[in-house]
């Protein structure tokens, strides 16, 4: 399982991941790139929306036994990224995006050739729908937390 620590994630911003992304053929789509197939955003896409504050972000509910699909708004605009995409990263993308999806989601994600691997703790499976906004470069829960005090 990859390490994640914040030394590594310096490392990881500062590397030649693009902050604006192009087609890379196959069967991926133009602006936002997409795959042609599902519709679902390239990792790439995902990578620069939780770099970006104002994104609204949540994941779905655990009934398929994991997230497999996550979230985001911007400016209005609805987007969604399958996990089964992250087979298409480079390991430094793969890097970046399993600890920010650790750190924002709580899912450990591993692989091993193209094979993905999750594993996260039953508290986080009991939270069901995980969402928020990025604020100053990391995860603001403060709305989700207020309305789940509020159904105590």
């Amino acid at each position: 399982m990859q390490q994640c620590n914040e030394a590594g994630m310096a490392e990881i911003v500062q590397s030649s991941i693009p902050d604006k992304t192009l087609a890379d053929g196959g069967h991926w789509a133009c602006r936002p790139v997409r795959c042609s197939s599902c519709g679902g955003l390239h990792p790439f896409e995902v990578i620069r929306l939780l770099r970006t504050n104002g994104t609204k972000f949540s994941s779905e509910p655990w009934r398929d036994g994991w997230p497999h699909r996550y979230n985001f708004e911007v400016v209005g605009q609805l987007y969604t990224f399958y996990t089964i995409h992250l087979r298409d990263t480079s390991p430094a993308e793969f890097l970046e995006l399993a600890c920010r999806i650790n750190r924002i989601f709580g899912v450990l994600i591993s692989r091993e050739g193209s094979e993905i691997q999750y594993f996260a703790p039953p508290a986080i499976r009991r939270l069901g729908i995980i969402w928020g906004e990025i604020v100053n470069g990391e995860p603001d829960f403060s709305a989700m937390n207020m309305v789940n005090g509020r159904k105590k």
